[in-house]
């Protein structure tokens, strides 16, 4: 390396095979081919093309120093393991809508809303990530921040899981001019744009 400088030594990231296959020149110049025809048909303007992603998230942050004494091997500290998922909205000009928090649990509680962002939406699922019913109301908080108009339509970029796939959310967006497109399977570690430049740096400081 002393001979190259242009070789390095450097943490390699771990990549699934689905996400390897998937991302080929292929399906992402489909992609592209879509959003340039969307594009042009609605010349949509940077505040009006928004990008969406949900990360997990931990609910209870890692345990703190404590005082023990002298000697002693472990020195344990309770916590809960319950995760939940954070679902951000932001548009090419860099405005954020307030998040949507998902917990996994049964029912709301008032004191997870305590010292968090005021006109966030807080709620709950089973498993703490998205569903086809939180979506649908994940796009009426969208649709109350972006105000699209038949004038002013607008684009979400959107990965494609399968509770952005219904009837329901197709009638809503169809209804209120918001136009979606989905970005290849398996290929958000490149495509998705608040994965690559945003979230990843959010979770390794203020999450990790």
């Amino acid at each position: 390396m002393r001979r190259n400088p242009l070789i390095s030594i450097r943490k390699a990231e771990a990549t699934s095979l689905n996400r390897i296959f998937a991302f080929n020149k292929e399906e992402v110049t489909h992609f592209y081919d879509e959003l340039g025809y969307l594009m042009e048909k609605h010349k949509f303007i940077p505040s009006n093309i928004y990008n969406t992603d949900e990360t997990g998230i931990a609910t209870v942050t890692d345990p703190g120093k404590v005082l023990a004494e002298k000697g002693q091997r472990r020195v344990g500290s309770v916590t809960s393991g319950e995760q939940g998922s954070i679902i951000t909205v932001m548009s090419a000009a860099g405005n954020f809508i307030t998040p949507m928090f998902i917990f996994a649990r049964q029912r709301m509680t008032p004191l997870l809303e305590i010292d968090e962002p005021a006109g966030a939406l807080y709620t709950n699922s089973k498993n703490g990530w998205i569903n086809e019913d939180l979506f649908v109301t994940l796009l009426k908080h969208f649709a109350a921040f972006a105000k699209p108009t038949q004038e002013s339509p607008v684009l979400l970029i959107l990965d494609n899981h399968s509770s952005h796939i219904s009837l329901q959310a197709f009638n809503f967006c169809k209804e209120n001019h918001i136009t979606m497109i989905s970005i290849p399977p398996h290929s958000f570690h490149k495509t998705q744009p608040l994965d690559v430049s945003f979230l990843w740096v959010a979770e390794s400081r203020l999450w990790a």
